[in-house]
């Protein structure tokens, strides 16, 4: 009987110890995506609606504070802006005039995520536009 309550103690301490330390697949899935992008600051890897404006954002990074502003870095400009998020939807709103940050200002809808990057479609009628954010 004390092996037996031995072998059971050693049994429980094991496996508590192994799904402690197992990671949480859930926790980025079910983190919400104001959570996410307010974390890390952001390459624009891919806006597809227009593959010049792809272009323009190579080297730029994006950045999104928890009070609802956004900056982006464009070589030596700083461009200030404003986001929101509803549910999965980002409304992303940069200043300036170049038809490039145009790009960017939209209602993008998270198609998927991870630890190292966001994916977003448009989320306005008649636009097949896509972007991806990745970790810097």
């Amino acid at each position: 009987m004390k092996n037996l309550l031995r072998f059971l103690s050693a049994a429980f301490i094991i496996s508590a110890t192994i799904f402690s330390c197992a990671p949480d697949h859930n926790s980025l899935a079910s983190a919400s995506i104001a959570d996410v992008l307010t974390k890390s600051n952001w390459s624009v890897q891919v806006i597809s609606d227009d593959p010049a404006a792809t272009h323009d954002f190579l080297g730029n990074t994006l950045s999104f504070d928890e009070r609802g502003a956004a900056l982006l870095k464009r070589n030596d400009n700083s461009l200030l802006g404003k986001w929101n998020s509803t549910n999965d939807v980002i409304n992303l709103q940069i200043t300036g005039t170049d038809a490039s940050v145009q790009q960017i200002n939209k209602h993008w809808k998270v198609s998927s995520k991870s630890s190292t990057s966001v994916t977003f479609n448009c989320n306005e009628p008649q636009s097949d536009c896509r972007m991806i954010l990745t970790k810097k």
